[in-house]
């Protein structure tokens, strides 16, 4: 409430915008497909269910981080 409106004429989803949800999204991906390597070679293919597991929980910390993140980041834009 304390920033000034947008102006009528700026798009809602910006360039600046789909860039970033677009990289973020890639890395989150392969971090969580390197993370599932690792653990099914860390298992030597015996069984998938814990690198499932693993890539699966990793993947949920990464987005909450990333939804803190940007959260943070919010509340610090409009504080200045």
């Amino acid at each position: 409430m304390h920033l000034p409106p947008r102006p009528p004429a700026e798009p809602l989803i910006t360039q600046f915008l789909i860039t970033r949800a677009v990289y973020v999204s890639l890395l989150a991906v392969a971090a969580t497909f390197l993370i599932f390597q690792w653990e099914l070679g860390r298992l030597r293919g015996s069984d998938t269910r814990n690198p499932h597991r693993v890539a699966s929980g990793r993947h949920f910390k990464i987005q909450s981080f990333k939804v803190v993140s940007r959260l943070q980041e919010r509340t610090l834009r409009e504080a200045r």
